[in-house]
């Protein structure tokens, strides 16, 4: 009997390295852009926590443009795997569908962390971020909370631009998908964040008014009924296989 109740907490001790991602949405007013899920080295993470963003951060965090992650060469293309949505947002309340990766092979096996970005829309330059968690090995289901994050690339100042999203001006983008109240003046704090003065950051979140008639209160296009939130913005699950 010892020796069977040992083999069967042997075989559910295996360690693996396939493994499923889903991803929820916690808010109830903010929008996910399209979500990057890699696995990579633990000495090639793709942020750090106050440091200056990277020209792939920046880009994603005000644009959900992921494209220069594939040229920064510390992901293996079988673990860079962008996960659902791919052309539209995942609204406040939603899951993504699952994206499976395998680090068991010669060319990732020292792939042994998982990052998570995807901008936080509507924000400056907010994005939801998993920085270089560690990947179970050992079988089964496994959650953790995912915080919103400030790439500090851009000023908070809560101003809709009427273009679509991947426009590079300064401005939140509008997306297409969702129309918001564009009469704000704009948020101004002396020493806001910007590329030059801080690094990424946790988000403070969104000020946000009630106003929407263009006067000298209506300072932000954000809705602070709807649109404020705090941490964490997003749960993470893995399911080791």
């Amino acid at each position: 009997m010892k020796t069977f109740l040992f083999l069967l907490l042997f075989i559910y001790q295996t360690e693996s390295s396939v493994f499923d991602v889903t991803i929820a949405n916690l808010t109830t007013g903010m929008y996910f852009s399209q979500i990057l899920v890699t696995a990579h080295a633990e000495n090639a993470p793709l942020f750090k926590a106050a440091n200056f963003a990277s020209t792939a951060i920046e880009t994603m965090a005000e644009s959900g443009n992921l494209t220069d992650f594939s040229n920064l060469g510390n992901t293996d293309l079988d673990t860079f795997k962008p996960a659902f949505p791919t052309t539209t947002l995942l609204n406040p309340g939603e899951k993504t569908s699952t994206v499976t990766l395998n680090t068991d092979s010669n060319s990732n096996s020292t792939h042994t962390h998982l990052t998570i970005v995807g901008r936080l829309y509507p924000t400056n330059d907010g994005f939801i971020g998993l920085q270089s968690y560690k990947i179970p090995t050992v079988k089964g289901t496994y959650t953790v909370f995912i915080n919103a994050w400030d790439a500090g690339t851009e000023n908070n100042d809560e101003n809709i631009i009427s273009t679509v999203q991947g426009n590079t001006n300064t401005g939140i983008p509008q997306h297409t998908e969702v129309s918001f109240n564009a009469s704000g003046s704009g948020v101004i704090v002396n020493g806001d964040e910007n590329a030059n003065k801080i690094g990424i950051h946790i988000h403070r979140g969104v000020l946000g008014d009630l106003l929407i008639d263009g006067s000298n209160n209506d300072i932000s296009d954000l809705d602070s009924r709807i649109h404020r939130f705090m941490n964490p913005v997003a749960l993470l699950t893995i399911v080791v296989k």
